[in-house]
């Protein structure tokens, strides 16, 4: 059961107020204090508000908090 989770590729997004959480991401592919876009293996995702800033990065998880107004999918397929 460890080793699924550890081996677990799938994206995560968790959000509470103020802060989401990321992870599986494959790279930010653009940063601002109002858009943040995160790239991930089949879409991207867009997170618009004010005074966002990346709170936690490393190589799987990323933390952007600030007011967060919105976020959108971007497919790509």
């Amino acid at each position: 059961m460890i080793k699924e989770f550890i081996k677990d590729n799938k994206y995560k997004i968790l959000i509470e107020e103020n802060t989401i959480c990321i992870r599986n991401y494959i790279r930010i592919e653009d940063i601002s204090p109002l858009n943040i876009k995160i790239k991930f293996s089949d879409m991207k995702l867009l997170i618009k508000g004010k005074n966002l800033i990346i709170n936690k990065l490393d190589s799987r998880d990323l933390r952007i908090i600030g007011n967060i107004i919105g976020i959108e999918f971007i497919n790509e397929q």
